[in-house]
């Protein structure tokens, strides 16, 4: 079963680790699916992460953010019917 992380971020520097954190930590990493919506001046190096085929990213500039229900609503467009979506913070 599939599960939907979606992950609102907003000038996180723990960002990365809290990504890793899910990732390494799951029993069964592939059933993995994240959403993030990540508002800085500049992005984390998704390719750079094994599981980069499993995260579906957006960056954007912090001065267009428009708080935190805006950025989970625009994860929710990445949301592809998995089975479970579990909603968090990224720190």
């Amino acid at each position: 079963m599939k599960i939907f992380i979606s992950i609102a971020s907003y000038q996180d520097p723990l960002l990365l680790e809290t990504l890793c954190s899910a990732y390494t930590n799951a029993r069964h990493k592939d059933n993995l699916v994240f959403g993030v919506c990540e508002q800085a001046d500049q992005g984390i190096d998704i390719q750079s992460l094994k599981f980069k085929n499993q995260i579906k990213y957006e960056l954007l500039d912090p001065v267009m953010a428009k708080g935190p229900c805006w950025a989970r609503e625009r994860i929710q467009k990445f949301y592809a019917n998995e089975e479970y979506f579990l909603q968090i913070d990224s720190h």
